[in-house]
């Protein structure tokens, strides 16, 4: 029942962006073999990413669920919602594109029954390399701030601010059939909680097809001050069929 109502809330996610803002690219990951270190596990996850590109403006959109489950209990569950708006400057020397983003996720095995943050800052195109042989190598930076509400599940509150560095990596080698990216975000969160969190997520992806592939994706979530018992470090290793639109 719950892969059923994770699914729903996939496609309804996509039903409201694209009416919203009319026609959108992006793509659907959905679970086929993963492994999160215990062999006795039943995984799934899919994750949807959406796109919109207008003059000046790029609106994002992402959704993703997970679930694992031992013997036929639920041991761990997640579900992230984020939306980010993009303003791009037109002849700033040094900028490129303002952003503002909205998060929301709940983590079962990290103790957080929901947790929201809105947050504020600036993005840089590094480095863009492309060529006539559909060879691209493009690498941004975001640098900004949010500000965190969290709800835990043992019922207490926590309000706090957070730095924000992000990075994505994204190489397209000639030829068109394989796509290797990195995605690092760093968070420094400091008032009621002082600590960090690091997030990674290293892919490659091999097209089928031209709207269909299979990406392979190691990820890496990691907090300085867990919640109770919650473990420091969660890593998965993750075969996704995955389909763009």
């Amino acid at each position: 029942m719950r892969v059923i109502k994770s699914v729903k809330v996939i496609l309804l996610s996509s039903l409201f962006i694209s009416p919203v803002y009319g026609a959108v690219k992006g793509n659907v990951d959905v679970f086929l073999s993963g492994n999160t270190g215990n062999a006795h596990t039943r995984t799934f996850s899919v994750k949807n990413d959406t796109q919109k590109d207008l003059d000046q403006f790029t609106i994002k959109g992402k959704v993703n669920y997970f679930s694992n489950m031992d013997n036929h209990k639920l041991e761990s569950e997640k579900y992230l919602f984020n939306q980010q708006f993009d303003w791009r400057y037109r002849d700033h020397p040094v900028l490129d594109y303002f952003f503002q983003r909205y998060t929301w996720d709940k983590d079962r095995s990290k103790k957080i029954r929901s947790r929201s943050a809105l947050g504020l800052g600036h993005g840089f195109d590094i480095l863009e390399i492309r060529s006539r042989v559909n060879h691209r190598v493009t690498l941004i930076l975001e640098l900004g701030g949010d500000y965190v509400w969290e709800q835990r599940r043992d019922a207490s509150y926590e309000e706090y601010g957070s730095f924000r560095s992000y990075s994505v990596l994204d190489y397209l080698p000639p030829g068109d059939k394989t796509e290797i990216k990195q995605d690092f975000e760093y968070l420094l969160d400091f008032g009621g909680t002082f600590g960090y969190r690091i997030n990674t997520i290293t892919s490659i992806k091999r097209n089928l097809k031209k709207q269909i592939g299979l990406k392979l994706a190691f990820e890496v979530n990691y907090d300085s001050t867990p919640i109770g018992t919650a473990k420091t470090t969660d890593t998965q290793t993750n075969l996704y069929l995955s389909i763009k639109y």
